[in-house]
């Protein structure tokens, strides 16, 4: 009854907006502070009239290829309370913030290489939306009837601020609580759509992302996923055994704890009492300890069970007292959302290359913020994304009023005291979708290591609404793999479909994705949402490259120094050196015949290297190694009986001449062959010796100090 009076509401009553229609012009942002390269398409930032009174914040990211075709998605996040301007820079936006929150870096795998983007922070007093309080009264009360009236005026105003996306296919996207706002909102835009409310809209599809579509599947399936993610013991999994009313309950089965236990409008839960039954009491106990307390307040990351980011202080469940404490804690959690961080070295030189062996830091690309190795975005993005938006020369560049509220991620007042849910099971919503006769294709997806919002619980949500209606299975749970480049594909997760009618349902999860699945696994999810709008295979790649736009001057790195070929083989150090060093010495790759590198180590006079003569010298075998001679005849050092440590050889032939001791031929100590370039195999004297010339041509290359010099070849 409460739907059909909101949806014939709307239907009735004309909108109406309290704002002068701006051109879209006037939204145009001309520029972004801190942005390091330059975007290939327009975006817009302003205002969307609601309900009388709300002004809507939006941003919309126009298709970095053909616009003027791509379809316009609609993002909302959810909370309730947080803004989808997080979706924006944590998420699959065009831009992620800088560790320090004064620049923007391109994020590669953006939704909007697929689609116009519609990014709107609702409801009001969310992010940058705001309301006139000094016009209209103050209104603190919100649900998610309200919500979905206040976006749905918002659309309004933007088909006829944005015409030309009339007509256009259009789709109603979010996530988390967004498994309220979608499907609210997108039956009341199909009945607006049918009253004539909303004309020349194309609404072509929904998608949710780790939906809360049901509070009672959410706290049933958690309990099952922490015991078999060995997140609690099994003495505690079978305490709730007796709690079953079948005796026969197995493993993963379908158990109905959320019977002993009751919810708040604020989407807590808590023990129900009973005092006919301390069992009952007990079960209640018992099932709040493990779906709230064990998914909240725990050392893991409620978003990512599987996740690890360093700068994040738990609380254990001990510290929870009471219903207030669960419920500050889980507010807590809300806005404290553990990310992960990416360190990409995609363009190594090749080492022998040249002959050269440059220095690679690999400390400096250790990532300590996160054990993530999938390109999902770092741990600091969120306070990164507060303080960009914090700026002065942002909120100018968005068209922000000096009076609007400063944005912050999730208004915790709203979500912890001022809005009430109504939805804590959707199944009512998707029944009047359904009964609409819309034709509608829809996508639930889910990250499979969210607890928050987990997939198991959207799982039984999905398959009990498919059985009420007798869904048709156009094709079972099969695996869908994720493609990037050339690479061989891997596993991107598990996708079942449906259809009933009108209606087309995808039922997805991402492998390794948390409860925000484009921070986790960027790629896997623009694969995703490019084939719900295109194609409905998961399996195809996406047609965009990922190649990043050349970066500004400004944010170019300074240049690297140049080091010549003897500078890169400078030996500095050498582990276990037991005396201080009286002459310099240099290791590296001398070229061959193409494709062979011959190592060598050069150790100068200790006496007069200048002037004093330079000496080859050459082990035999054939096929053994002149380090053998430097290391336990005439070199500098000796090893001790550990092996690990040199002592002096005072007897050393460089305390005469500079020797350079070369091993050959190829494939030979640490000289190398690369078979691509030279598949020779055969190995002969003269061979060796046209390999050990060329190396000596190019040693005096290297080091042309010896030209000249007398030279001796020894062995």
């Amino acid at each position: 009854m409460r739907w059909s009076a909101l949806l014939a509401c709307l239907a009735v009553i004309p909108y109406e907006t309290d704002a002068v229609p701006l051109s879209k012009d006037a939204d145009l942002i001309a520029d972004l502070p801190g942005l390091t390269f330059t975007p290939t398409f327009k975006q817009y930032s302003g205002y969307l009239s609601g309900s009388p009174g709300n002004h809507l914040h939006y941003w919309l990211v126009e298709a970095q290829s053909q616009p003027q075709w791509a379809p316009l998605v609609l993002w909302l996040n959810g909370g309730p309370g947080c803004s989808s301007l997080s979706g924006f820079f944590t998420e699959h936006g065009p831009f992620h913030p800088s560790s320090d929150g004064m620049s923007l870096v391109e994020n590669v795998n953006s939704w909007n290489k697929a689609a116009n983007v519609l990014y709107l922070e609702s409801p009001h007093d969310v992010g940058f939306s705001y309301r006139d309080s000094k016009t209209y009264q103050s209104d603190n009360y919100f649900n998610d009837d309200k919500t979905a009236m206040d976006n749905a005026h918002a659309l309004q105003d933007f088909f006829q601020k944005f015409p030309e996306y009339q007509n256009r296919d259009f789709y109603i996207t979010g996530e988390s609580y967004g498994g309220v706002y979608v499907p609210t909102l997108t039956s009341l835009v199909i009945q607006m759509i049918k009253s004539g409310t909303l004309p020349n809209v194309e609404l072509v599809g929904m998608a949710v992302g780790n939906g809360m579509l049901s509070l009672q599947q959410q706290t049933n399936s958690a309990v099952d996923l922490l015991y078999y993610r060995g997140m609690i013991g099994k003495q505690q999994f079978d305490s709730l055994k007796s709690c079953c009313l079948d005796d026969d309950i197995q493993p993963l089965t379908y158990c109905n704890f959320y019977q002993f236990v009751q919810s708040d409008e604020y989407g807590n839960i808590m023990p129900k009492n009973s005092s006919n039954s301390p069992k009952f009491t007990e079960c209640g106990e018992m099932v709040t300890s493990l779906a709230m307390d064990d998914v909240w307040a725990t050392a893991n990351d409620v978003y990512n069970s599987y996740q690890d980011c360093y700068n994040f202080t738990s609380l254990s469940s001990g510290g929870l007292q009471g219903e207030a404490g669960r419920r500050t804690w889980k507010t807590v959690m809300g806005s404290n959302r553990m990310r992960q961080i990416v360190q990409q070295n995609d363009d190594l030189a090749a080492i022998f290359s040249t002959g050269s062996n440059p220095f690679i830091d690999q400390g400096s690309l250790f990532n300590a913020n996160s054990t993530d190795a999938m390109g999902g975005f770092a741990c600091y993005m969120d306070s990164a994304t507060q303080t960009y938006l914090s700026l002065q020369q942002t909120r100018k560049a968005l068209h922000i009023p000096d009076f609007v509220q400063p944005w912050v991620d999730c208004n915790m007042d709203i979500n912890s005291k001022y809005y009430h849910q109504q939805n804590h099971d959707m199944t009512p919503v998707f029944q009047n979708i359904i009964g609409s006769g819309y034709k509608l294709k829809m996508l639930i997806y889910n990250g499979d290591v969210d607890m928050a919002c987990n997939f198991l619980g959207d799982e039984w949500f999905i398959e009990n609404l498919a059985s009420l209606y007798n869904f048709t299975i156009l094709s079972d749970r099969y695996a869908w793999n994720y493609t990037w480049g050339s690479f061989l594909p891997q596993l991107g997760g598990y996708v079942k479909s449906w259809n009933y009618n009108q209606i087309s349902l995808d039922l997805l999860t991402v492998k390794g994705g948390g409860h925000f699945v484009p921070t986790d696994r960027p790629g896997p999810a623009l694969q995703m949402f490019y084939n719900f709008l295109y194609t409905g295979n998961y399996n195809i790649s996406i047609p965009y490259s990922l190649n990043p736009q050349p970066l500004l001057q400004q944010f170019l790195a300074p240049p690297q120094p140049s080091f010549t070929r003897k500078q890169a083989d400078r030996v500095w150090t050498l582990p276990g050196v037991t005396y201080e060093l009286n002459f310099k010495q240099y290791s590296g790759y001398l070229n061959g015949v193409t494709g062979n590198y011959l190592h060598y180590w050069l150790l100068e006079s200790q006496t007069n290297p200048q002037t004093d003569p330079l000496v080859l010298w050459l082990n035999g075998g054939p096929g053994c190694s002149s380090l053998m001679g430097l290391l336990s005849e005439l070199g500098p050092f000796h090893p001790n009986p550990d092996g690990i440590t040199l002592f002096e050889n005072v007897y050393s032939w460089n305390k005469a001449a500079n020797m350079l001791f070369l091993e050959s031929p190829r494939n030979v100590g640490f000289s190398i062959q690369n078979l691509t370039l030279n598949p020779d195999d055969v190995y002969n004297d003269e061979k060796t010796a046209y390999d050990s010339m060329l190396a000596l041509k190019d040693f005096l290359n290297v080091y042309p100090e010896y030209n000249g010099r007398p030279f001796f070849i020894t062995g």
